[in-house]
C-alpha cells in the first residue's frame, strides 16, 4: 500500500464520521423545530388516560430491563386523573427515561411512581444505577406541556428523575394550557 492510500483512507473516514455527525445535528434540530411548534400550538394534545401510557410504556421495556437482571415496579396511584398532552411525546418522555436507568442498572432495581395532588401528576422514575441522565426531549417535552422536571444522583443510591404535568382541565386541541 502506498503512504497517501493511508492518507485518502483517514480522510475517508473522517469525511464519512463528519457526514454522520451532520445527519445527526440535522434530525436533533428537525426535532426543536418539532417540539418548538408542540409547544405553541398544542394541535396533537388530547385527553389522555395516563395511568394507561404509563403501564403500557413500562411493559413496552419491561423485557429490556429484565435481561439485564432489573426488576421494574409501577406504582400508580388509584384514581389518577386524564392529563392533556401528545400522547407520542410523553410515550417518548416514559420510554427514555427507563432506557437511560437500564442502560446505568445492572442487577438493580427501577422504579416509576405516579401520585396526583393540587392539579398536577407527579412522576418519578427511580433506578439503582449510576449517573443516569435525563435527556434534552424530555425536559423540552415536560416544560412544554407546563410541567417541570428535575434529576438527582445520589451516590451509591442510584437516580431519580421526577417531572410533572397538569390534569386535564377541559382544554381542547390547538388550544395551550
Amino acid at each position: 500500500m502506498k503512504k497517501n492510500d493511508g492518507c485518502l483512507s483517514k480522510a475517508g473516514d473522517a469525511l464519512e464520521t463528519a457526514r454522520e455527525e451532520t445527519q445527526r445535528l440535522g434530525r436533533m434540530v428537525s426535532g426543536m423545530v418539532s417540539l418548538a411548534s408542540m409547544s405553541v400550538t398544542g394541535e396533537n394534545r388530547k385527553r389522555v388516560d395516563f395511568a394507561a401510557l404509563i403501564l403500557k410504556s413500562a411493559e413496552a421495556l419491561r423485557t429490556v430491563l429484565e435481561r439485564q437482571h432489573n426488576s421494574l415496579t409501577v406504582e400508580i396511584a388509584p384514581g389518577l386523573p386524564d392529563v392533556f398532552i401528545e400522547n407520542d411525546r410523553f410515550t417518548q418522555v416514559i420510554e427514555s427515561l427507563l432506557i437511560s436507568s437500564a442502560c446505568h442498572t445492572r442487577d438493580g432495581k427501577i422504579t416509576v411512581r405516579v401520585d396526583f395532588d393540587d392539579g398536577y401528576i407527579t412522576v418519578c422514575v427511580t433506578d439503582t444505577g449510576e449517573d443516569a441522565l435525563a435527556d434534552m426531549i424530555c425536559k423540552t417535552v415536560v416544560e412544554a406541556h407546563g410541567g417541570t422536571i428535575k434529576m438527582e444522583n445520589e451516590t451509591d443510591r442510584g437516580t431519580a428523575v421526577r417531572f410533572t404535568v397538569p390534569v386535564y382541565g377541559g382544554q381542547e386541541a390547538g388550544h395551550n394550557l
